[in-house]
């Protein structure tokens, strides 16, 4: 996942909703803030295609890029 990508939600696909974002940051975060040992996810902020323009962070896991499909 970089900055530029489409994205749409894993769970949004799951429930046949069609709602497109485009990755604005994407950083490293720790799933523990105080254990340094634990896995590093990808966190992305997204910035959401609908009529309220909702925006927020997003594991990255969790969403699957739309750049390289044809839709």
């Amino acid at each position: 996942m970089k900055p530029g990508d489409l994205v749409r939600a894993k769970e949004d696909l799951r429930r046949g909703l069609e709602c497109f974002g485009l990755v604005v940051e994407v950083i490293p975060t720790s799933t523990w803030d105080e254990n340094p040992e634990r896995e590093l996810r990808e966190e992305c902020f997204v910035l959401w295609a609908s009529e309220s323009t909702p925006m927020g962070w997003w594991w990255a896991d969790l969403l699957e890029a739309v750049n390289d499909r044809v839709l």
